[in-house]
């Protein structure tokens, strides 16, 4: 459906996508419109095109779809578009004496000629100057926005494109739509295709191919690959239809030349990627070559025993050993293996023996237990480094080679979460002399981000690492590690106790939900006293489907947090966000703004995977509290950025812990069904572990083993320059 005419009132308009509600005058009827109508000001011409939709709340409207200019050709269309306010100087009276001098030529004589406006009463040479430059500004914008449309690109993303590009957007993307890829990430590489195919390129045209090569290790990295073999690479390309060989190779070697990719051992890296691995390595090699001198610990280890009444295991005391002896130490080790104790005796012995110390972990909820286990400040690798960041700039940190941290011993937790680049960031800011421990779970599912960081630096011989295996979790029914390492071993006979802590629940799925709810509502609360929002976490392999954490969100809602009389709400979408919801920040915000209610310091950063409550309900603003103590107000336009909690995918749960997990057996893509994602949800249970489903999909996630190998060549990176440096000191012995 189409309408021509012009916008005579915006109701509300979002500056920075251009999404609007606005009344649209066509020759007949005033009809309310939405949508994206970026860089259009009251009085403009235009055709719209779109579909007549019925909103719940707000009855029928027009949902543009997308628009093009439509100069005015009467009298009256002319003399709004004038008076619009897009020309300064230009009011109604002045305007229609305008059009009255030149009717409905009025535009096509101020193009041949704009000094003939000076034949206009009240028009001086000063406000024909400020006239032509706003109109050919004006005139630039059309244009721009007429090319952009031709191409059929969006109207939701014009005015990201105008704010990116600026003037003369249209004829340069039209050029080659490739300039889009990256700049603007919300639009897919499929239409940014289509775009250039629409635009007249050839299929073999050079930019095309350098565009998909890149877009091949764009995507490669966010499936967790630093890099691609060769031979991967010309698949991925053949499989999307790009067969001329020869043409590929000619612009990879252009790529390589210019140094817009980089090759190291027959793998391909975008720039990011290899400097990040590069400066790893050599970081590593720094901290291992100029390490600290073996320290004393025995008599401070000791001491620990006698006040906290806890024994160190032998393998504890071989971790001791290793970790005070060696500048580089890596500890991997399951639940209940001590992992917490010991970091509990480093903090004392590095407290009494007057070594400046700090502790961090890459999530604020495992930092914060750190901190609790520990009685000792934990903060984020985000905030450790003390990040810095600006709409217009990428995340930096203020912490770096020229400005380190300043400690003597450094505690990383849960560091299978650490990806490659947060990894190269945080070595460059570790002092030289410092002793340096990573704790993690090598069972774990890797990183998020690109890279296997943990797995690769346990296969580089030259740094210490030790696997703790003995189960020092000694509660009457712990089953919890005894599980979790039966998993591992792909055994499916998991042990049960009627007063243990770990049960498997057959259950059909088309009866699960009614069971959850009996758990969540009956048997966990009043059996074992637990809260089902601040206690129990239900988690599930996979995001969509009926039982994935999206649907399982919607119906735990209806019973967790049900609508009531005077209990606001606030309707974003097919969502409903509920005061007293359990939310989830699924993004790293840099600047979202909070306010610690226990200090009223103010402080900036909400990060990807951070727990809240709905606190407040406005029509234009949510109140999160994190943690307990911070205060973060949401925009509408950020609720993107937010997701319902009440259950969460296994992923997401990383490097978290909770007092009681109900883990969902429910079928789901091979890729999630392994003994990987499985330990990890098992392991995120404290004092409870339920697995609710069907048995089969249990034996099939044990018996799957992990699928996704990582393409990365840091360990490769770090062992040759580890051989490099070994012959330098060969050479230049002290």
């Amino acid at each position: 459906m189409t309408h021509r005419g012009y916008i005579s009132e915006f109701i509300f308009r979002n500056e920075d996508n251009g999404y609007s509600v606005a009344l649209f005058e066509t020759r007949d009827e005033t009809v309310l419109v939405v949508g994206h109508l970026p860089g259009v000001s009251v009085g403009e011409r235009l055709v719209i095109h779109g579909e007549e939709i019925e909103h719940p709340r707000y009855g029928w409207q027009f949902a543009i779809d997308r628009f093009e200019g439509d100069l005015p050709q009467d009298e009256e269309g002319l003399i709004a578009f004038l008076s619009s306010g897009q020309f300064p100087g230009i009011g109604i009276k002045m305007a229609e004496r305008i059009v009255r001098t030149f009717g409905d030529q009025t535009l096509d004589r101020i193009d041949e000629n704009p000094q003939v406006l000076l034949q206009v009463s009240g028009i001086g040479k000063k406000t024909l100057k400020r006239f032509m430059e706003a109109y050919e500004e004006v005139r630039e914008k059309r244009e721009d926005l007429l090319l952009l449309s031709k191409i059929g690109v969006p109207s939701a993303y014009v005015s990201s494109i105008l704010r990116e590009i600026g003037p003369g957007a249209g004829h340069l993307v039209a050029a080659n739509p490739y300039l889009l890829y990256g700049k603007i990430p919300r639009i897919r590489f499929s239409a940014i295709d289509e775009m250039a195919l629409r635009s007249g390129m050839e299929e073999n045209d050079p930019r095309r191919i350098r565009a998909f090569i890149l877009h091949a290790l764009v995507r490669a990295l966010g499936e967790g690959h630093c890099a691609l073999p060769k031979t991967e690479l010309l698949e991925r390309l053949y499989n999307w239809g790009l067969q001329d060989e020869d043409l590929i190779l000619k612009e990879l070697r252009e790529l390589l030349i210019t140094g817009v990719l980089f090759e190291e051992e027959e793998m391909l890296y975008l720039r990011q990627s290899y400097r990040a691995q590069s400066m790893s390595a050599s970081h590593l090699v720094r901290l291992l070559r100029e390490g600290p001198e073996p320290m004393k610990y025995r008599e401070r280890a000791l001491r620990f025993e006698k006040a906290s009444g806890l024994r160190l295991g032998e393998d504890q005391w071989e971790a001791l050993e290793q970790i005070f002896r060696e500048p580089l130490s890596i500890l991997s080790g399951g639940p209940g293996t001590g992992k917490t104790t010991l970091v509990r005796c480093l903090v004392h012995v590095a407290k009494e023996a007057g070594v400046p110390l700090l502790l961090a972990a890459p999530t604020g909820r495992a930092a914060k237990r750190m901190e609790e286990a520990t009685g000792e400040e934990s903060r984020t690798i985000h905030r450790l480094l003390e990040f810095q960041y600006a709409e217009e700039a990428d995340l930096s940190f203020a912490r770096n080679e020229e400005n380190p941290l300043e400690c003597r011993l450094l505690i990383i937790d849960e560091f299978s979460m650490v990806d490659i680049f947060l990894f190269s960031s945080l070595l460059e800011a570790i002092p030289s002399g410092a002793r340096v421990v990573f704790i993690g779970d090598k069972d774990q599912l890797p990183s998020v981000g690109a890279g296997n960081v943990l797995a690769d630096l346990l296969a580089c011989g030259p740094i210490s690492s030790l696997h703790l295996q003995r189960i020092y979790r000694q509660s009457r029914h712990s089953l919890i590690p005894f599980n979790a390492r039966k998993i591992l071993e792909g055994d499916a006979q998991l042990l049960q106790e009627a007063e243990g802590d770990f049960f498997f629940l057959r259950e059909r799925p088309e009866r699960l939900s009614k069971t959850l709810r009996e758990l969540l509502e009956e048997r966990l609360v009043n059996y074992y006293g637990l809260d089902p929002l601040r206690d129990i976490q239900v988690l599930t392999p996979m995001r969509r489907g009926g039982l994935g954490s999206l649907e399982l969100n919607k119906t735990l809602q209806t019973f967790l947090n049900p609508p009531e009389e005077g209990k606001p709400e606030y309707r974003h979408g097919e969502r409903t966000f509920r005061q007293g919801d359990k939310v989830m920040q699924v993004k790293n915000n840099y600047l979202l703004e909070w306010v610690d209610t226990e200090t009223d310091q103010a402080g900036k950063g909400v990060f990807n995977g951070e727990l809240g409550e709905l606190i407040g309900v406005k029509r234009q603003e949510l109140t999160i509290l994190f943690d307990g103590t911070r205060i973060c107000r949401y925009p509408p336009e950020k609720l993107m950025e937010l997701e319902h909690a009440y259950a969460m995918t296994i992923h997401k749960s990383q490097g978290s812990e909770f007092p009681c997990v109900v883990l969902i057996m429910g079928w789901a893509a091979p890729m999630l069904l392994n003994r990987n994602v499985l330990y990890t949800g098992v392991t995120r249970g404290k004092r409870l572990v339920i697995l609710l489903g069907e048995r089969r999909v249990l034996q099939v996630m044990v018996k799957g083993e992990e699928s996704s190998l990582r393409f990365s060549g840091l360990k490769e990176a770090f062992l040759k320059q580890w051989e490099r440096s070994d012959k330098m000191e060969q050479r230049h012995p002290e």
